[in-house]
């Protein structure tokens, strides 16, 4: 399990020689990974908006654009990311964990 704060715009995923964030995949497990707000008083609210990417880098890829709280289940082989906070109005947390 690994899990951190959000507090400004950044991108998530590995780095490919061409300097872009790219998909990978987890051959043995499955993973969950959660987006959860900080905001006592409204948990549903995320305070950012996330892009997170399903599938190989292409037209068929599947973009999510992610402003309330979320869990996203990968099955072992799906393909996941690039994941891009584009805006970040309040801290929110980010955590992933697989069956491994």
């Amino acid at each position: 399990m690994t899990w951190s704060t959000v507090y400004e715009p950044h991108n998530l995923g590995p780095w490919g020689a061409d300097g872009k964030h790219h998909p990978h995949t987890h051959a043995d497990f499955d993973e969950m990974l959660m987006f959860l707000s900080l905001d006592q008083n409204n948990l549903t609210d995320l305070h950012a908006v996330a892009d997170f990417c399903v599938g190989e880098d292409g037209d068929d890829q599947e973009h999510y654009l992610l402003t309330k709280a979320t869990i996203m289940a990968m099955k072992k082989g799906t393909p996941h990311l690039p994941l891009t906070f584009t805006e970040v109005s309040a801290p929110t947390v980010f955590i992933t964990c697989g069956n491994h």
